[in-house]
């Protein structure tokens, strides 16, 4: 039953766009009485069918909140929502659907803004931009100008341009003499730690001489765009697809090809096609990078269809699970063929004149998939990280238990667990706080969880300091390939628990303060962190109660 009090629910689509049966959007809603407790998107399709998507919410959005500080509702406010279907039929309606907790629900209309191929920047594109304007001011007016500038890197408009207009740009930047050799670097534009390494990347072949022809997919405008990077100069293009690198590749523009990753591209499966095509046919040298799992599954952190993380099952058991997600980039992948899937990118490993991973794990993983890969084409090189505090913070033992969870705190990073987590010590009645030192995107009980909103590195040692953290937990729940916050947290020789997956396991089972725990239900992960915390209070000496 739909709720009758609409005046009461307030939203806005930011943006909502459609090409080639994919859409992203973003925007923001809430109900004042009452918090939502479950939202999708429904398309309702030219051909008669309907395609429902899941709706990522709880992001912050503390510009809404500054005009509505009365609401609480507002502040995690924020929405995201991708997804792809049979690009035959285009959408006759879209409307954003949900429930809330104090019962009843909502229906709205969502506006979509179908863009051709060669659209210029028009009166209702630039809405977003206006928003994005707002959101700068109020991201300046708070000091936060990291998280300005990656914002304006990742919405700033690209120019539309013909291939034609790509091969005469590449001729004209990469023939200058300090121009050596080009490279092509296939990454996504989606933020985190495969977008550091891609920077550190493109700077290290800049000053070795190279030209960098960068591909990715801009979700903003759901178009390939191609950044062509010399010393002298960049520029970046919209392009209609992929021919526009073969054409550069037929030219003998290119020379060498580095895949860093795909999530999130139009059609995944061209990747592959496109990456074995540049290295069979056009003889450019191809380094494979090992950020994530989308080379064994369109589910890049291997989370099944319950998700949870998969551990590898059959192929079998794979191809089951995989027809049964549905939702973000996985609907990207429309055939859900789990056999081709493996086929394509196996040829592109058998291939790769060099596979790059960054922890022991990331390579087991790919070895026990791909088994007839040489396995001295797979090289392990940790990330190098950059990140040296001036001083390590001050933390006590014998205080109460506050645990700290860095970074931003999505599904795959483990938000329901902490969510869990706060709704076990709230039902134990446990003096235990949580503090997030970053944003976590679900709804935790605000008695026990707090957040401080995204921080700058130069600001961690305070925050920790500020928030009483003493013990980390690293919520994580995929074996992830390398983690930086990991890596951070040691150099700040803090205590760290984390589960028994993927690279943080590997680096936190040798650390002198860290404590490695099975994935598990809520009141055995909390016993477990308080176990480890009275066991360093008793080795420190420190006297506490809880």
């Amino acid at each position: 039953m739909m709720n009758q009090k609409s005046d009461r629910l307030k939203y806005t689509v930011d943006r909502m766009t459609v090409r080639n049966g994919r859409i992203f959007g973003f925007g923001w809603i809430f109900h004042h009485d009452s918090e939502i407790k479950s939202i999708q998107l429904d398309l309702k399709l030219s051909d008669g069918g309907l395609v429902t998507l899941p709706i990522i919410y709880n992001k912050l959005r503390e510009d809404v909140y500054k005009e509505f500080p009365d609401v609480p509702q507002s502040l995690r406010c924020g929405f995201v929502v991708y997804g792809g279907w049979n690009a035959g039929a285009g959408i006759a309606d879209a409307s954003i659907v949900g429930s809330l907790q104090e019962g009843g629900g909502f229906k709205v209309g969502a506006p979509i803004t179908n863009l051709p191929v060669s659209s210029k920047l028009s009166l209702i594109r630039f809405l977003p931009y206006r928003v994005m304007l707002v959101r700068a001011w109020h991201l300046l007016s708070t000091g936060k100008f990291s998280a300005l500038r990656s914002k304006i890197k990742r919405y700033w408009p690209t120019v539309p341009a013909s291939n034609e207009d790509i091969r005469r740009a590449s001729r004209e930047l990469l023939s200058t003499e300090s121009c050596a050799r080009v490279m092509l670097v296939v990454d996504h534009d989606l933020g985190g730690g495969a977008n550091t390494y891609r920077q550190d990347l493109l700077k290290d072949y800049l000053q070795r001489g190279y030209g960098v022809l960068l591909l990715t997919y801009n979700l903003l405008s759901l178009h390939y765009v191609i950044d062509v990077f010399t010393r002298e100069g960049r520029k970046r293009f919209n392009v209609s697809g992929l021919d526009a690198v073969i054409e550069l590749a037929e030219e003998g523009v290119l020379d060498e090809v580095f895949y860093n990753n795909a999530v999130s591209f139009e059609r995944p499966e061209d990747i592959p096609d496109l990456l074995a095509a540049l290295r069979q046919i056009y003889g450019l040298s191809l380094t494979i990078a090992i950020h994530d799992y989308f080379t064994i599954c369109p589910s890049h952190f291997l989370v099944n269809s319950e998700g949870r993380y998969c551990g590898l099952p059959s192929i079998e058991q794979c191809a089951s699970c995989l027809r049964s997600i549905d939702y973000g980039f996985v609907s990207f992948y429309q055939s859900n063929d789990m056999d081709l899937w493996r086929k394509k990118w196996g040829a592109c490993f058998e291939l790769a004149d060099r596979i790059l991973c960054f922890s022991n794990t990331s390579r087991q993983l790919i070895l026990k998939t791909y088994s007839t890969i040489a396995s001295e084409k797979i090289e392990i090189i940790p990330h190098a990280v950059k990140y040296f505090p001036e001083r390590k913070p001050e933390f006590s033992l014998a205080d109460k238990l506050n645990i700290g969870v860095v970074g931003e705190i999505g599904f795959h990073k483990g938000s329901q667990v902490i969510q869990a987590l706060a709704s076990e010590i709230e039902r134990g009645e446990l003096d235990i706080k949580i503090s997030v030192i970053g944003s976590i995107e679900t709804e935790c009980d605000r008695k026990v969880v707090t957040e401080t909103g995204p921080y700058d590195h130069s600001e961690l040692v305070e925050l920790i300091e500020s928030r009483g953290a003493n013990v980390f937990f690293f919520p994580s729940i995929w074996p992830e390939t390398f983690s930086y916050v990991t890596d951070e947290l040691m150099q700040l020789d803090v205590p760290i628990v984390c589960f028994d997956l993927g690279a943080p396991a590997e680096r936190v089972r040798n650390y002198a303060k860290g404590k490695v725990i099975p994935i598990a239900d809520a009141e055995t992960i909390l016993r477990d962190i308080c176990e480890f915390y009275e066991d360093l209070a008793r080795s420190d000496g420190s006297e506490k109660s809880r």
